[in-house]
């Protein structure tokens, strides 16, 4: 515990000195980061390896976790979390829009049909991600209300990429991240099903201390994911220009 408290307090000195420094000096230090399994591996490894091409003199220290860590406890600079945030003291930037679908297999549609309204899921397989829906049940928007519908769990799994190659393989339905699924869509190896009850899936976000709001690595970051993910999304534009070719 004392160690601990002295790597935190270390930490916090080393934050004060950088928020001395002008964003255009060139950045330095440690910088530790938490992240996602799915959207890291699709797209993260890619944008943090020329984040440290461009900041040669910082050094990177990430760890790749579906969990949620404790930022001051386990001493992480920042996390990227994906979803509704629950309440906290942590400071949150949004860096992308986070849109969710429901997809199936075309042979899954074509042996079981698509469903046509929420309530008919209790008749389908799903797929389900331990982290989003433990209890087996699937939060959509009917109207301005969001409702619960009970699913027949085919698979449980804590890792995005088996949900993803589950419902290519037709298993039965998957809740999936566009970022996640839009390479398959495209493909034509899964079709999205119930558009008009798209899953709520809040944002990609970068989240810290409040003691680090002033840090210049942390707005370098953040700053540099904006500006390589684009807005809308790159996932979201190309999902956007195969739609526009089927319609």
């Amino acid at each position: 515990m004392f160690y601990q408290h002295c790597v935190r307090i270390l930490a916090d000195v080393e934050h004060a000195e950088e928020a001395i420094l002008t964003f255009t000096s060139e950045l330095s230090g440690n910088l530790r980061l938490s992240a996602p399994m799915a959207f890291s591996s699709r797209y993260l490894t890619q944008i943090l390896s020329s984040f440290a091409l461009r900041y040669p003199s910082l050094r990177l220290d990430i760890e790749y976790d579906d969990r949620y860590v404790n930022l001051q406890d386990e001493n992480f600079d920042a996390a990227i979390r994906i979803g509704e945030l629950p309440d906290s003291s942590l400071v949150a930037r949004s860096i992308a829009g986070n849109r969710h679908l429901i997809c199936a297999s075309p042979g899954y549609i074509a042996t079981y049909g698509a469903p046509q309204t929420p309530e008919e899921l209790a008749e389908h397989h799903a797929l389900l991600y331990v982290h989003r829906e433990p209890h087996g049940m699937w939060a959509l928007p009917v109207g301005n209300l969001t409702e619960s519908f009970r699913v027949r769990s085919r698979m449980r799994t804590n890792n995005g990429f088996q949900l993803l190659e589950g419902a290519k393989a037709g298993m039965g339905l998957a809740i999936l991240p566009t970022f996640l699924a839009v390479d398959a869509i495209v493909a034509g190896e899964l079709q999205i099903v119930l558009t008009s009850h798209e899953p709520r899936g809040g944002n990609i976000s970068l989240v810290y201390r409040q003691s680090q709001r002033t840090s210049p690595k942390l707005e370098a970051l953040s700053n540099f994911l904006i500006e390589q993910i684009g807005s809308p999304p790159i996932w979201e534009q190309q999902l956007t220009a195969y739609l526009e070719t089927v319609s």
